[in-house]
């Protein structure tokens, strides 16, 4: 206290004997022999080590195949986002200056007070970091020093391994444990009483303290009770980085969507973006999207070209096409008019255009070429129909049948628009049957015929309306909603897509044996899906979800079939759809008390409820323990049954 650290004989001989028990001369090794340097020391610590970094052929599916989603989309969001310089900075200041330094010879306390020189190639670093996922090798080099457990250290495992890092390695992991520190408590099992914010390992210290007091002090009694002992340091020592990586998959994954943004433009963005991640499979493969099994085959490759055929037609005229549909005639006229109105009949001149030799002249009038305009409307044997008909449309502006059609359509009643329908068939009919039958018909038989066949057809569908409207009783046969049996949970599921918002969601609702409200929940998702992916995504979270709750035994329903048969089909779809039918089946086969079932629309009223109000969810998962208010009306009624 005198001298303080002068250069006095006190100090030296405190610092010589500081080092000197800081030495580490000898050490037991595995076979109890004690050896010293020069004599295998140095082979007992390196052995320790390799033994200790090792790894082992282990198989940890049964494990994963248990372990739920617990990363929401907005937290992974959070985790993977651009890094600032705000947050490079603050992970700097949050190191005590004085850590011991690494291999660099450098404490935080030098960046800290040259942060103003040196903070902008330290944030580039870090910055590079979450960008590529890599940084330069000697940045991962480390001291490694030994602290002894003990006063008088016999072997390794006496020794505390601690690694002295370099401060920019620091600084970086420093970053990743400010963003996981928010999640970490919704995966941390609450079991664990240590290493995060508001847990003391002193609660699990005491709990074993009254343990072992308890099993000392019980002298009654012929059942006893054990204690195991537990070697923690193989339970963060010894975890495989595979184990590891499994794990933080298994909790949930994202796109990082800042990256994405950085490289592709918007269009691609969204196409990444709604690609379902599979939590079994992360092997990427090429699949034909069109179709929900991934193959390419012809008739998908038929379909989306009719798909595109079909988006390039100019859509201003989709109200006269929507008013021709709904006409109601035989469906067969309802195709004859759209290949009229498409100019697609085999008239003279269409013939010829295929390269059909025939005449272009009109073989009724021999006045003009036979095109779809002439040979329904302004041919003299077709005027004279629409004449004896009496109806007043005047043809002679119309450039072609479809011109004259629209403004026919936009004009006249619906029964007008079904007796022109009617006859166009007729005239086409009488015209056929003049060409290849030699058959003449008067124009009064031909109007005649065209009224006898929509009468027929109307007095024909007023009596299939009665005959179904008999058989149906009211509405019996529509499928309900049921109970299931005693002790057993039925969970129901829908999903649903909000094109405008360009996300899609789903919802469940669980009821017991009694129809009574059990709990529900709903959450969105980000992307542009088809249905049936909206489907199986939500039946995928809805088993997710049933696996959290101790139920004996539960009934999932869905009113999707499509799902529901691939499922429970052992083919192997290579989709995207494919891989989320995947996961569902292991996870059906995780908990082997549920049973999946497709039931009608008309009975999943409840779970399409919940899943529209997913649209206000955010990509957060919300949760109900009580009945909501949106459903209350639907499980009421639905109770009955």
């Amino acid at each position: 206290m005198v001298d303080g650290d002068h250069n006095s004989k006190y100090f030296h001989t405190s610092a010589t004997s500081r080092r000197r028990n800081n030495l580490i001369t000898q050490l037991h090794d595995n076979n109890g022999r004690l050896v010293e340097w020069g004599s295998g020391l140095e082979e007992v610590m390196v052995n320790y080590f390799k033994d200790l970094f090792a790894t082992a052929a282990s198989d940890w599916t049964a494990v994963t195949s248990n372990v739920q989603p617990r990363v929401s989309y907005d937290q992974n969001i959070e985790l993977v986002k651009e890094v600032t310089e705000e947050e490079v900075k603050k992970a700097m200041f949050q190191m005590h200056p004085d850590k011991s330094p690494g291999p660099d010879g450098m404490t935080p306390g030098f960046f800290q007070r040259c942060w103003h020189i040196v903070g902008r190639d330290v944030f580039r670093l870090v910055q590079e970091f979450f960008v590529t996922g890599s940084f330069p090798t000697s940045l991962n080099a480390t001291n490694v020093v030994l602290i002894p457990k003990k006063k008088n250290p016999r072997s390794m495992g006496d020794l505390r391994p601690i690694s002295l890092c370099n401060v920019l390695y620091k600084v970086i992991s420093k970053v990743l444990a400010n963003r996981l520190k928010v999640v970490l408590p919704y995966v941390i099992s609450d079991t664990q009483s240590a290493f995060l914010q508001g847990r003391l390992i002193s609660d699990n210290i005491m709990i074993a303290y009254e343990v072992m007091h308890y099993l000392k002090r019980k002298t009654r009694g012929r059942d006893g009770h054990m204690a195991l002992k537990l070697d923690m340091s193989k339970a963060y020592d010894r975890l495989e980085w595979g184990y590891i990586r499994a794990i933080l998959l298994k909790m949930g994954r994202c796109w990082d969507v800042e990256l994405i943004r950085d490289i592709f433009d918007s269009r691609d963005q969204q196409l990444i973006l709604s690609i379902q991640l599979s939590s079994t499979s992360d092997i990427d493969s090429w699949a034909w999207k069109f179709d929900s099994q991934g193959v390419y085959t012809v008739k998908s490759a038929y379909r989306r070209l009719r798909e595109l055929k079909a988006a390039a037609v100019d859509h201003s005229n989709a109200g006269f096409w929507r008013k021709l549909w709904d006409l109601k005639i035989p469906p067969k006229i309802s195709n004859f008019l759209w290949r009229a109105a498409t100019n697609t009949l085999p008239t003279c001149v269409q013939l010829q255009h295929r390269h059909v030799p025939i005449s272009r002249v009109c073989s009724r009038c021999n006045l003009e070429d036979e095109t779809t305009m002439h040979a329904l409307v302004t041919c003299p044997h077709s005027r004279a129909c629409w004449n004896r008909s009496g109806a007043n449309l005047q043809a002679t502006d119309a450039a072609g049948f479809f011109d004259w059609l629209l403004v026919v359509f936009e004009k006249e009643s619906v029964a007008t628009l079904e007796e022109v329908a009617v006859l166009s068939w007729s005239i086409w009919k009488s015209r056929n049957e003049f060409i290849w039958q030699n058959k003449t018909s008067s124009a009064a038989a031909i109007v005649f015929s065209a009224r006898t066949v929509l009468e027929q057809y109307k007095f024909a569908q007023t009596r299939k309306g009665l005959s179904l409207s008999s058989h149906l009783d009211g509405g019996k046969n529509i499928e309900h909603w049921t109970t299931p049996v005693l002790n057993c949970i039925k969970v129901n599921v829908d999903g649903a897509i909000f094109e405008n918002e360009e996300r899609f969601g789903m919802g469940a609702i669980a009821r017991d044996s009694a129809g009574i409200f059990v709990a529900a929940f709903n959450t969105s998702f980000f992307g542009v899906v088809h249905s049936g992916m909206a489907e199986i995504v939500g039946i995928k979270e809805a088993l997710s979800w049933i696996k959290r709750f101790p139920w004996p035994q539960v009934v999932l329903e869905t009113d999707s079939l499509l799902c529901v048969q691939s499922i429970l089909s052992n083919a192997i779809l290579p989709s995207q759809f494919g891989y989320i039918v995947n996961d569902c089946r292991v996870l059906l086969s995780a908990i082997s008390n549920v049973t999946l079932r497709f039931v009608k629309r008309s009975a999943n009223k409840a779970a399409h409820c919940i899943a529209r109000s997913s649209c206000f969810s955010s990509g957060r998962d919300l949760q109900w323990t009580d009945c909501p208010a949106e459903v209350q009306s639907i499980v009421m009624g639905e109770i009955s049954y």
